[in-house]
């Protein structure tokens, strides 16, 4: 998404009316509500002196678990759908797949579980394992929120536009747990988008007034 560079001329009046920082209860709220997503964790082991891996995933109780296997080059080429309340386990063959680095993922809610694995000369190593969390976004009555789990202390930019047109712009909070609360009671009727980026991963929300 392309920043527009005007956005402070045309919308500073703005800034004062629409943000402010959000409250240490909602903050807790926040964390409470990533907390209650149970993480739809993998687990894989390889099996010994085999080109194969057991793969078990803990499935949270109020989600749906995906998983993908993802090849060397990032390309899917095997998708599970494991139901809330469920039990997965299964082994996969890599005899017949070339040399290289593999990804499990699973993702569930806000979550997203990856591990890798390494393929050589027909054995299986356990690589790393690496989690990911997506912004939790609502609109509660004129107030719209967003949390946010940082584990990366990436930089993170946020701005509001209605159709190209830049309503408010912030840079460079690095926090661990980024939270913001902002007042859209004097918008315009329209649709909006949020959006959040966080390094390189942009993250989107698309509300009404």
């Amino acid at each position: 998404m392309a920043i527009c560079k005007n956005y402070k001329l045309k919308f500073i009046d703005m800034r004062t009316k629409l943000f402010r920082k959000a409250s240490l209860a909602f903050l807790a709220i926040a964390s409470l509500s990533i907390s209650s997503y149970a993480s739809g964790d993998i687990s894989v082991s390889a099996m010994k002196e085999s080109p194969k891996a057991k793969v078990e995933i803990e499935v949270p109780t109020l989600e749906d678990v995906n998983l993908s296997l993802l090849d060397p080059s990032g390309i899917v080429i095997h998708s599970d759908f494991v139901s809330k309340n469920s039990e997965y386990e299964k082994v996969f063959d890599f005899s017949r797949v070339d040399d290289g680095v593999y990804t499990f993922v699973t993702k569930t809610g806000h979550i997203t579980v990856s591990k890798t694995i390494e393929l050589e000369n027909n054995s299986i190593s356990v690589l790393n394992k690496e989690y990911s969390y997506a912004p939790i976004f609502n609109v509660d009555g004129n107030v719209l929120k967003v949390s946010f789990l940082n584990k990366s202390n990436e930089d993170i930019t946020i701005s509001l536009e209605d159709s190209g047109r830049y309503y408010y712009q912030e840079k460079g909070d690095n926090s661990i747990s980024y939270g913001r609360m902002m007042d859209i009671k004097n918008l315009p009727a329209g649709e909006y988008t949020f959006s959040l980026m966080a390094g390189e991963k942009e993250y989107q929300y698309r509300f009404r007034r």
